[in-house]
């Protein structure tokens, strides 16, 4: 971008960096839920995972009663709240509100409320602004009849004599008081919400405390006043209550122990109001058929029994969901959890009503990712339905480990070994401005498919040819190939690690013979990997080579074909033990160590070099040279003439560890990453000449910023001119991100001419269509009309005639993606 006061004329080219796509679907992250969910006014139902989101620090989601339209409503970075574990709720008003755990500016835990649409969210109170109002808010708010919302904390805040507080205050966060501070010998660590009984008497209690600790009933008045305690545990009738108490249709009070009973696998109980012809109904006594340790509290069905979950137990011993009458007989389990390997696990909470007679639940394990499941069940258990998966991974896909390629068809296409519907990675394909990005497979891991993507190419043939590092009948590894719309998967050869070798890495490397290249990083007779072949088909796999002693050993990338027909690539190991740089023909002989590198003159090479036209070769190692953070060199095809171009610094202004080839730009310099290091320590993108002069610094890459973090795979660069990458990490979510560097062919000059005139010009990419803009402030851009063109030349001018004044124009040309 280029802009221009009092006529003065600048220059710029401008680098064009810019993220195309964050991996992981920010509209599906999200793990372990372990608050009940809420179905609100709107039909739609609500609720919060306590991980993931910013830096795993926990979300709060929609979803359709169908178990469509998943969506993140707010993702918490810890300065307003984070690891929500309490129910929400909505008020009159139709917001949502909540508290979390942890976060806010002392780290003791927030209050928030939000439209059901996440907008407007704000933090009510961050709990250590006032003395002693309490931290660790597990429990949900509830806005009594008088219009005042009150809420339960289970910890002391800075007073460690305070075993939790009860607090009140208006529904925007103003008069806020604490009404009632906890001590352990009376009841502590109330863990459990409030609940307004008939009369307007508040009634709650406490995890801890008591005659014995094992926890207590209370009620008080809503100004606090009138403290009680209505019932101290003692175990046999159940000790630690746990969740919300439920105040049924016939006037009585029901709540569950987490533990106490006939075997200390916890109780179900009934009393009055106030706090006589207290009742056990149920004593868990068998964590193999009736469940164990029941958690969050109960529901009355719209049949008028009693629900409740089971945290552990069952037929699988990952929890149950149970109903009994309201006097507590005809106790029988609807639901035992884990008893398929997609199924939920470990319910952390009760359930809710949705209308049709369903119950609606989450469990924080389990599912077809591993991660929770959102579930609903009819209430005779007759019918179960899996709504939700939750993922701790992206959905999308994470951590990219090889870089992405340009199809014929203009798109880009990568791999990633982790994440998908799976979690044991993905193909996708977008376009060149990250637009209509596709998944086109998610791995599953099961043999024989393959898990763990680690790289693909195209083919002359126009299909795709890849590697995982797992899956095969072995788990070894396997070679596929795949339609670029994703639609026929063939699995080529499953690698028999003894024979063959196995975990094959990098990408595949079609040779001018037409035949498949590549190298798997462990396994064969020496255990140290191999290089083989194949043809497109899958037949005649052949392995060329099994890599061991002075070769080298432990590939990590691909191969490359050179000027002069051989194949080039590097290893770990070697003579010398820091890696070597080899050589060979495609049938696997005349092979060559050109180098073994030892610590002064670099360690642990990043993937294959480069050849220049000329037949020098350029390559980057990890480690070594003058400060031990990698450096760049430069050898002869024959092995002689290594010179060191470059070594790393690794400060505020350099990077350390480049972990990923070189390639060439288009304006005949080298690009190339380092995995950590530069201004932020979190990687950088460089350039270099072939003499190890002009070197440049493009991008320090910031985490912090969303931007990508460890950009240590390869870069490629495209038909288009710019230079594309990827890197294993950072993002909006941290699970990496595919960057573009360019058109480093385009830019914009502005330059004065007579009568005030001053001229545009711009220039790009032949055959590229471009539209320029024009802005006042950079937020607002037009399309200059009769500017959308596709360049038959490399430059068009365009004259700005009407400018106020010193006043100050921008101008910009955008590539309009095909």
């Amino acid at each position: 971008m280029t802009s221009t006061r009092h006529a003065s004329a600048a220059v710029q080219v401008d680098s064009f960096y810019r993220q195309l796509h964050s991996f992981g679907f920010t509209n599906r992250v999200g793990k372990v839920p372990a608050a009940r969910l809420m179905v609100a006014s709107d039909g739609l139902i609500y609720g919060s995972t306590v991980v993931a989101g910013v830096s795993d620090r926990g979300t709060l989601f929609r979803i359709q009663p169908d178990g469509t339209g998943y969506t993140v409503l707010h993702r918490f970075d810890g300065t307003n709240g984070q690891a929500p574990q309490a129910d929400l709720i909505e008020g009159p008003d139709g917001r949502l509100y909540g508290t979390t755990a942890s976060g806010g500016r002392s780290s003791f835990g927030t209050a928030f409320r939000m439209q059901r649409t996440g907008a407007g969210f704000e933090v009510l109170h961050h709990f250590g602004d006032v003395t002693d109002d309490g931290s660790a808010l597990r429990a949900p708010l509830i806005q009594a009849s008088d219009g005042l919302l009150y809420g339960i904390a289970a910890g002391g805040g800075g007073n460690t004599n305070i075993a939790g507080t009860a607090f009140r205050m208006q529904p925007d966060g103003s008069a806020f008081q604490v009404l009632h501070t906890f001590a352990t010998i009376k009841g502590g660590v109330p863990e459990g919400p409030l609940l307004e009984d008939d009369s307007g008497i508040l009634h709650g209690s406490t995890f801890d405390g008591g005659v014995l600790g094992e926890g207590t009933l209370f009620l008080m008045a809503r100004d606090g006043t009138g403290f009680r305690t209505l019932r101290e545990f003692e175990g046999p009738e159940g000790r630690r209550p746990d969740g919300a108490s439920l105040l049924a249709a016939n006037g009585m009070i029901y709540g569950v122990t987490r533990f106490g009973g006939q075997r200390d696998l916890g109780t179900v109980y009934r009393m009055r109001q106030n706090g006589s012809e207290f009742e056990t109904l149920w004593s868990f006594f068998s964590a193999g058929w009736d469940g164990a340790n029941p958690n969050g509290g109960l529901l009355q069905g719209s049949d008028g029994d009693i629900y409740g979950v089971a945290t552990f137990g069952g037929e699988k011993s990952f929890g149950t969901l149970f109903r009994m009458n309201l006097d507590g007989t005809a106790y029988s389990i609807i639901g035992s959890f884990g008893t398929s390997f997609a199924d939920g696990r470990t319910p952390l909470t009760s359930v809710a009503r949705l209308a049709g007679g369903w119950l609606l639940g989450t469990t924080a394990a389990g599912g077809g990712l591993g991660s929770g499941t959102l579930y609903k069940m009819s209430e005779d258990g007759r019918q179960y339905e899996r709504l939700w998966d939750f993922a701790d991974a992206g959905g999308d896909g994470q951590a990219p480990l090889t870089t992405v390629i340009e199809g014929n068809d203009g798109r880009l296409y990568g791999t990633t070994p982790s994440g998908g519907d799976f979690g044991r990675g993905t193909i996708f394909r977008m376009r060149r401005d990250g637009s209509d990005y596709t998944l086109l497979r998610s791995f599953t891991g099961q043999d024989p498919e393959g898990g763990d993507a680690s790289g693909i190419i195209q083919g002359s043939d126009g299909a795709l040819y890849g590697t995982t590092s797992r899956g095969g009948s072995l788990d070894r590894g396997i070679l596929f190939t795949l339609s670029t719309n994703g639609g026929s998967y063939t699995i080529l050869h499953q690698f028999d690690p003894a024979l063959e070798g196995s975990q094959p890495t990098g990408l595949l490397l079609e040779a001018s013979d037409g035949l498949l290249y590549g190298m798997a990083s462990r396994g064969g007779t020496n255990s140290n990997g191999s290089i083989f072949r194949l043809k497109k088909d899958g037949t005649e796999f052949a392995v060329l080579r099994h890599l061991g002693g002075q070769d080298g050993s432990a590939p990590r990338a691909g191969l490359l074909e050179g000027i002069d027909g051989l194949l080039y690539g590097a290893a770990e190991g070697g003579a010398r033990g820091a890696g070597t740089v080899f050589r060979m023909d495609k049938a696997g002989s005349n092979f060559v160590v050109l180098r073994a590198f030892h610590a002064s003159d670099g360690g642990a090479p990043g993937g294959p070099p480069y050849q220049s036209p000329a037949g020098t070769l350029f390559g980057t190692t990890t480690n070594g040279g003058l400060f031990g953070n990698g450096l760049v060199y430069r050898l002869r095809s024959d092995g002689g003439g290594y010179t060191l171009l470059r070594s790393f610094r690794g400060g505020l202004d350099d990077g350390a560890v480049p972990a990923a080839p070189l390639v060439p730009g288009p304006d005949g310099l080298l690009y190339g990453t380092c995995r950590t290091g530069g201004a932020f320590g979190q990687g950088t993108l460089f350039r270099i000449d072939a003499d190890g002069l002009n070197y440049a610094v493009l991008h320090h890459f910031s985490a912090a910023t969303t931007d990508g973090s460890g950009p240590g795979v390869g870069l490629f660069k495209g038909r288009d001119g710019a230079i594309y990458g990827s890197t294993v990490a950072g993002g909006i979510l941290g699970f990496g991100t595919v960057f573009r560097l360019g058109p480093l062919e385009e830019f914009l000059t502005i330059t004065p001419a007579a009568g005030g005139v001053v001229r545009v010009t711009f220039s790009g990419i032949p055959d590229r269509t471009y539209e320029l803009q024009r802005s006042t402030d950079c937020q607002i851009w037009t399309v200059l009309s009769g500017f959308t063109a596709t360049l038959p030349q490399l430059s068009r001018s365009f004259a700005e005639t009407n400018r106020t004044p010193d006043a100050t124009v921008y101008f910009r040309a955008r590539a309009v993606e095909p």
